[in-house]
């Protein structure tokens, strides 16, 4: 069963950002230090998605959502993952708080801008398949 109209977007969205939280505090526990890993990663799943537009192999909405939940956990883990990064590079080489502090708070503002133009293309993905598999159904 699928839901009609803006209830897609809604329960996809319920489950990329559900999971970008859950895996933000795993990560906070458990860092995984190797960031490339994470942007590999979530690169093939963006390749999946546009892959999934022309060629819909993804045909059940529970598969969908799982797929958004995994999409949504590797940008939490990810961003999480990258400020721990910076943070502990800075405090090995031994550089004062408010420069750690000030390096962080630059962070954060990258990720507001690639959190923008991330959240700009994913939206899109998401109505283009929304499109796509509307037609074809």
């Amino acid at each position: 069963m699928v839901p009609e109209d803006d209830m897609i977007y809604e329960l996809s969205f319920l489950a990329y950002g559900a999971a970008q939280f859950l895996f933000s505090l795993v990560s906070s526990l458990w860092p995984l230090p190797r960031i490339w890993l994470w942007a590999i990663v979530q690169t093939v799943l963006v390749i999946i998605g546009v892959v999934q537009l022309f060629d819909p192999f993804l045909s059940y909405f529970p598969v969908w959502i799982a797929f958004m939940f995994v999409i949504g956990g590797i940008v939490g883990g990810s961003v999480t993952n990258t400020n721990h990064k910076i943070a502990d590079d800075f405090k090995r080489k031994g550089e004062p708080d408010d420069v750690r502090s000030f390096a962080m708070s630059y962070g954060a503002l990258g990720n507001f801008g690639g959190d923008a133009i991330g959240g700009a293309f994913g939206i899109m993905v998401q109505r283009l398949a929304l499109e796509h598999l509307q037609a074809r159904a």
